[in-house]
């Protein structure tokens, strides 16, 4: 969701809509090919991604009213009425319409994945009838929850452009006007929206190949109504067995389609996509018709905004105090904890890793960019190291709001910060892709490795490589130790150092390469 809008009262809308009810025949996919590769590779080529953010998402309580009831002025945030066509929507929460630019500038930025995150009830025919929140009884004549052609015309466009870029698309179920709550009373007429929204875009995309992947929903998937995490009331079996009930049907559904989605890799959200909440052994991974282990094609999704005090606080609160920077020791320690957690839950048994959503969005105060910058590729670095899909949490602001722009400026197609940029470059290269042909393409030379026995540690490195340069960082980011050594490897004596993480920072021929090693 909009992380401007987390606060707002979720309410189920009667939508009225004047697309047409019927879908135009699907454009031939500018990419159709299914490699038989896992979930797992695919994921790795996927490198990084970043979010097109309060764009197809953008939705509003008031864009159903007639014009008698819209509130006076124009359209805004905590108060908006949006005329019902696709590029009102598109551009109601400060970001331009999205142009084949903007995709160009993050392909050359180094990313190779962009998610789409679409509220598709803002332009559906009329779905629920009754009082505000109520989802007693379908209305209207034809089908309900029919989803406007031309809001899936313009989202094919936008999808097209990224294939066509040789990127991934991750294309999801995003917020879309909180009727996700009422899947605890009703869940009947909910599952009914939930299935016919997949069933049309499933449809649509069927013949897409394997650089689309479709995910169940966002960050929808828990009910505080049902079990409180925090005060531990209500029944916390009840919430998650609903959550694991949306994916799984989800992956039923997609699975019983035409075309290539029988073997369409498929995303599903962890509860609430926190990760603690995800790692609990009452979240189930969907079971997958196509097989299991490295042949289900279904990875996992969570998000991750810690600490929310720097990420997202304007000001001090009750329950947290809003900090402007970020990197001690303790800090960098829960962020490698939490990745631990979902390698050793989720990664190191087969199943694959996407963090959908990471990074800032907070307006005021400012953090400086430099603080921006270290978080934000310490967290990049964190989360691809350990083989899991970084996808960075970005979004167009209005300046007349007064708003900061961290990372891309949609409307010159490229990133405030060119350092960053190479930051990002610097932690995914080298790697290895899978082409269309289904053949991996490599570097040169194969990148070092490095192991930890007791305090030893050994870096090997192709003996073609040239001079080796190591270096290791501990989480403060102070240099404790520096070697060098001819290309082939060698062992180094970390016997000095006092037990705890540490970064090993590896320079051999093309390659910059960190892990990260953990002394007793």
């Amino acid at each position: 969701m909009s992380k401007n809008h987390r606060s707002v009262i979720s309410v189920c809308l009667t939508v009225l809509c004047a697309g047409a009810l019927f879908f135009s025949a699907v454009a031939q996919p500018p990419q159709t090919q299914m490699r038989n590769i896992t979930t797992m590779q695919l994921v790795k080529d996927m490198g990084i991604g970043i979010n097109l953010g309060n764009t197809f998402e953008s939705a509003c309580n008031y864009h159903n009213q007639s014009d008698a009831d819209r509130p006076a002025g124009p359209p805004n945030r905590s108060s908006c009425w949006i005329a019902n066509n696709v590029n009102a929507f598109e551009t109601a929460w400060g970001s331009p319409a999205i142009t084949r630019a903007m995709i160009q500038g993050y392909k050359a930025s180094g990313f190779n994945t962009v998610r789409v995150p679409v509220a598709w009830s803002n332009l559906m025919t009329r779905d629920l009838t009754g009082s505000v929140g109520s989802l007693s009884a379908a209305a209207g004549s034809g089908d309900p929850f029919t989803i406007s052609s031309a809001l899936m015309s313009r989202v094919q466009q936008v999808v097209d452009w990224v294939l066509q870029e040789d990127m991934y698309v991750i294309l999801n179920v995003h917020w879309d006007g909180g009727w996700w709550d009422y899947f605890p009373t009703d869940s009947a007429i909910c599952m009914q929206k939930f299935e016919r929204i997949w069933t049309q875009v499933g449809q649509h995309f069927q013949s897409y190949g394997d650089r689309l992947i479709f995910a169940s929903l966002n960050e929808e998937g828990g009910w505080q109504r049902v079990w409180n995490r925090w005060s531990n009331a209500g029944d916390k079996q009840r919430s998650y067995n609903l959550l694991n009930a949306i994916n799984q049907r989800f992956v039923t559904l997609i699975r019983a389609q035409s075309g290539n989605n029988p073997n369409r890799h498929l995303q599903v959200q962890g509860y609430y996509t926190d990760i603690d909440l995800t790692v609990d052994p009452m979240f189930r991974v969907p079971t997958d018709q196509r097989g299991t282990g490295n042949n289900a094609r279904v990875a996992v999704s969570v998000h991750y905004y810690d600490p929310f005090s720097f990420t997202h606080l304007e000001r001090n609160e009750e329950w947290a105090q809003m900090t402007l920077t970020w990197g001690t020791a303790a800090e960098r320690n829960h962020l490698n904890a939490q990745m631990d957690k979902l390698k050793t839950r989720f990664v190191d048994n087969g199943v694959p890793v996407i963090i959908g959503e990471y990074g800032l969005a907070v307006h005021n105060p400012p953090r400086a960019q430099n603080q921006i910058r270290d978080y934000t590729l310490a967290v990049t670095r964190a989360m691809y190291e350990r083989n899991m899909l970084p996808v960075l949490w970005d979004v167009q602001l209005n300046a007349g709001n007064g708003e900061i722009l961290y990372y891309y400026n949609r409307h010159n197609a490229a990133f405030v910060d060119q350092q960053m940029v190479t930051g990002f470059r610097n932690i995914t290269a080298p790697y290895t892709s899978v082409n269309h042909n289904n053949v991996s393409k490599s570097s040169p030379a194969v990148s070092p490795k490095v192991s930890l026995k007791g305090k030893t540690l050994n870096v090997s490195s192709p003996e073609n490589a040239g001079i080796m340069q190591v270096r290791v960082v501990d989480v403060k980011g102070k240099v404790r130790a520096n070697f060098k050594s001819n290309g082939g490897g060698a062992n180094f004596s970390l016997s000095k150092m006092p037990a705890g993480r540490y970064f090993v920072e590896v320079k051999s021929g093309n390659f910059i390469n960190t892990s990260s090693i953990v002394l007793k």
